[in-house]
């Protein structure tokens, strides 16, 4: 059961992830899904704490786009710009709460 937590979408290119970071009966985690594909990138980790999952789901998600190739991709509007950064598109402004249950958890 899930007691507090947040979650954030992550849409770059032909993907579309959402990062959690949230605290349960299990203490306190983080994960990926890849909404796209229905799977874990990521499956639950234990962290110390929500900013510690927050971050360790953000890694996980950077690694996973680099991987693939998609995350420092120029965007095409002809513009030059420099690398993407997770931390300056990523926001964990979905608060859930105790009982709120989310589609493919």
């Amino acid at each position: 059961m899930l007691d507090q937590g947040v979650w954030a979408e992550v849409k770059v290119a032909d993907e579309h992830l959402r990062l959690f970071a949230e605290h349960n009966a299990l203490g306190v985690q983080a994960s990926v899904y890849n909404v796209i594909a229905k799977t874990w990138i990521a499956p639950s980790e234990p962290v110390d704490d929500l900013e510690e999952g927050k971050e360790r789901a953000a890694a996980h998600a950077q690694q996973y786009l680099n991987v693939w190739g998609i995350w420092n991709c120029r965007p095409y509007d002809g513009r030059n710009r420099g690398p993407r950064s997770l931390d300056n598109n990523l926001s964990y402004s979905k608060q859930m709460k105790r009982g709120e249950y989310e589609q493919g958890r």
